[in-house]
């Protein structure tokens, strides 16, 4: 499998991610967390990817410790400022990010089983930060618990900068690398015009065939008189589907083992979450030609 890594620079995120150590490290820890979800099972891997919402799960969890954590921090300062009844929400908040936290790394371990290359190592990165800050915060809990609130707070603060680092990286992972994006491989408009992209002969029964529409790629596929047109390109990855398998109607993409459905290009297996793009296909004097879906 080839992909497109982004180009090297001398950011030190950069050079993190290009740090030997880390991807080996990477890459042994890569391998016991697919073996866990292969034990879990694909329904279980499904709902941690968020294909069954057509949304990554991931992002959507971790704004729950993030802001509790926040809350958290804002009631520390207050009450080291003198506003000790703000202590039992402080607590409060604290424990409801931790159990938050829970829930958001287990969605983040199922999408970074996936990762390739630099994003891997930089993946890696970023749930040790979080697995740092998770656990100076459940120290926080105990020793506030304890009645040590001032050694709890300032772990708490601690556990505040790292999960902050954390979220750096998962930013660059999504907004500079490209992971949990949808890809699509097409330009901002597609064809909305009929164009011939192939001679009907030349499109065998069930198989499959990709061509280019006006610069979009497009994969066809053929059963019976029905000709189904959909992007070539994996939602997940950018993986070329024309390269994949067909069962059940679907296709699924030679890379991750995404699936797609071809009546309606719905994700019905991850990890991708989100559709492929499908297109209106006709037969006209023997050429077949594709536009883009009215309305």
């Amino acid at each position: 499998m080839e992909k497109l890594e982004t180009p090297s620079t001398d950011r030190p995120v950069d050079r993190l991610a290009r740090w030997a150590p880390l991807a080996s490290a990477a890459d042994a820890w890569q391998s016991v967390v697919k073996k866990v979800l292969e034990s879990a099972g694909p329904a279980v891997v499904d709902a941690l990817h968020g294909t069954p919402l057509g949304h990554p799960l991931h992002p959507l969890l971790t704004d729950v410790p993030v802001g509790a954590w926040t809350v958290t921090a804002v009631l520390d300062a207050l009450e080291l400022a003198g506003k000790d009844d703000l202590a039992a929400g402080a607590d409060a908040s604290l424990a409801i990010g931790i159990g938050g936290a829970v829930l958001a790394a287990t969605a983040g371990w199922a999408d970074w089983s996936d990762a390739d290359g630099e994003a891997k190592s930089l993946g890696l990165a970023h749930a040790g930060l979080n697995a740092v800050a998770l656990g100076a915060y459940a120290a926080a809990l105990l020793l506030r618990r304890n009645g040590n609130r001032e050694t709890g707070i300032a772990l708490g603060m601690i556990g505040y900068a790292f999960v902050s680092a954390a979220g750096y990286l998962g930013g660059e992972l999504s907004f500079g690398r490209g992971v949990g994006v949808r890809q699509t491989g097409e330009p901002v408009t597609p064809p909305t015009d009929f164009v011939t992209v192939l001679d009907a002969g030349e499109l065998a029964e069930g198989a499959m065939h990709r061509v280019e529409a006006q610069g979009v790629p497009v994969l066809l596929y053929r059963e019976g008189e029905t000709i189904s047109a959909l992007s070539a390109v994996c939602t997940h990855a950018g993986g070329p589907l024309d390269e994949g398998s067909v069962k059940d109607g679907c296709v699924t993409c030679p890379w991750h083992g995404s699936t797609f459905r071809f009546s309606d290009g719905a994700a019905v297996h991850g990890p991708a979450v989100f559709p492929v793009s499908r297109y209106e296909a006709r037969i006209v004097q023997g050429k077949i030609q594709v536009r883009a879906l009215a309305g």
